[in-house]
């Protein structure tokens, strides 16, 4: 499969905390030059990407902006005005992936935190290390 990168953006938004946690690029699946995108295959033969991965707490970490995904909480009464980029997906068929691709990885037993680049690269870089510092302490 080709490696899939992650936008700078989200680069910015996720990179940050894992680094100050103490993981190295290696350590982690992150969708950099050095690195990629972690990929789960389903028992039925579908396979989903996901920004980031921490293999030593089956952790999945996605970050997510109202630019490719519709968020019901942010965009209320616009909701079914979002309109993705690229392709010809509405926003109903979109969240209702999101929600499938999320649910896909707990059922295989990950832990999944879903970022928004809305939140702020402050409080998702505090919520990040927050959660890596807890699954240390366990």
């Amino acid at each position: 499969m080709e490696c899939q990168l992650s936008s700078q953006r989200s680069l910015e938004h996720l990179l940050p905390p894992i680094l100050l946690a103490g993981y190295q690029i290696s350590d982690i699946f992150i969708g950099t030059k050095d690195s990629k995108e972690f990929c789960l295959l389903l028992p039925s033969g579908k396979f989903y990407y996901y920004d980031c991965m921490i293999p030593e707490y089956k952790l999945i970490i996605e970050f997510n902006s109202n630019t490719w995904h519709p968020d019901p909480k942010r965009l209320q009464e616009n909701f079914d005005s979002w309109k993705a980029p690229r392709g010809n997906i509405d926003a109903q068929s979109k969240y209702e992936y999101d929600c499938l691709k999320i649910k896909s990885a707990i059922d295989l037993g990950y832990q999944v935190l879903v970022i928004w680049e809305e939140d702020g690269i402050e409080f998702n870089h505090e919520t990040i290390l927050h959660l890596l510092q807890s699954n240390k302490s366990i």
